[in-house]
């Protein structure tokens, strides 16, 4: 019996790598159907632009899948609410986004993964700096939630972060070998019972996971007055065609949390993702300049930690636009 096993394995492994490997290929054949049917259509769809709340006492929350998603696509609103000044502005990042490298060591700045949390927050002090703020430093504490201890950095009292650094699921949400084919999305499909963030810090099954996200809301939300907005990606593919698997499993996972009272209050804005590289650009010139130094700045700490710019087309194809739309809740929670 002990001797089987091994046996057997490698032949699993085997094919979910090549699997994928598959999904690498995929992707840039879905990425030329996605050109087409934006091209015919997804211009027009009925996305705003601006968020005209973004100046009212409320808390905001950006939750995004990796930790370059809310620059490339949440950015003029999130900035906007920081500028302003009037929202607590609460960031949380599910994914480790480490691209199958796991904690492993890599560049000048631990691992890949802790390069981006790096970039990530590095465009978020640039913003806090439109506010005149004269002082970005980041505070590091650690904090319990839902029986777990997650480390929350924060810059002053109204911008937070939170990173969960679950491992990256890749394109399709297959996941990767190195990182035992771990996703978001198949553990909310059930298809693995449970996930472990790429630094061991958390091991969750999926009512765990929706548990943390409440517990962070309720954590950040509680006490202050006014309303909660959750700032997430689309997960309609009707509307958000091809887009990432781990940007749809973190949506729906929020969407999951937010189901049922007291949470249901909580208003969303759901955000279009890589279907952007085929919209126009719709922001001002001062937001398309702004779009494009928070861009540089994130790249800039990505090569001082010694990785690879993302400064490159294909990402460079999702500045100086957003396009959002937003479901209409109860505008106030009392958890």
């Amino acid at each position: 019996m002990v001797s089987a096993e091994p046996a057997f394995r490698p032949q699993i492994n085997f094919k979910r790598s090549i699997v994928s490997r598959i999904e690498q290929i995929l992707f840039k054949a879905w990425m030329c159907i996605l050109a087409c049917l934006c091209l015919g259509g997804c211009a027009g769809l009925q996305y705003q632009v601006a968020d005209p709340a973004a100046s009212v006492n409320r808390t905001s929350f950006y939750i995004a899948a990796h930790p370059d998603d809310i620059e490339l696509f949440m950015a003029r609103n999130a900035w906007d609410e920081i500028e302003k000044n009037g929202a607590k502005v609460v960031f949380i990042v599910f994914s480790a986004g480490d691209d199958g490298n796991g904690d492993s060591p890599n560049g000048n700045c631990e691992s890949f993964y802790h390069a981006r949390e790096l970039a990530h927050i590095d465009a978020v002090k640039f913003w806090a700096g439109l506010s005149n703020s004269k002082d970005v430093r980041v505070v590091e504490e650690k904090v319990p939630v839902q029986a777990h201890e997650l480390s929350r950095q924060s810059i002053g009292e109204k911008v937070v972060f939170y990173n969960l650094r679950l491992p990256d699921g890749n394109v399709f949400g297959a996941g990767y070998e190195s990182t035992k084919f771990q996703s978001i999305a198949s553990l909310r499909s059930n298809k693995i019972d449970r996930i472990v963030s790429v630094d061991g810090a958390l091991e969750l099954n999926y009512g765990e996971l929706i548990a943390l996200v409440r517990g962070i809301l309720v954590r950040e939300a509680h006490g202050t007055a006014g309303a909660v907005q959750v700032n997430i990606q689309d997960e309609d593919g009707r509307l958000n065609p091809f887009d990432h698997a781990d940007h749809i499993a973190t949506a729906k996972t929020v969407v999951d949390a937010l189901s049922e009272a007291p949470y249901a209050c909580v208003k969303i804005a759901r955000y279009a993702g890589y279907s952007n590289a085929f919209r126009p650009a719709n922001l001002t010139t001062r937001e398309r300049l702004l779009h494009i130094r928070t861009w540089a700045t994130l790249n800039s700490t990505l090569v001082d930690c010694g990785q690879a710019s993302t400064w490159e087309p294909r990402h460079n194809a999702l500045l100086e636009k957003q396009y959002f739309r937003v479901e209409a809740r109860d505008s106030v929670c009392n958890f």
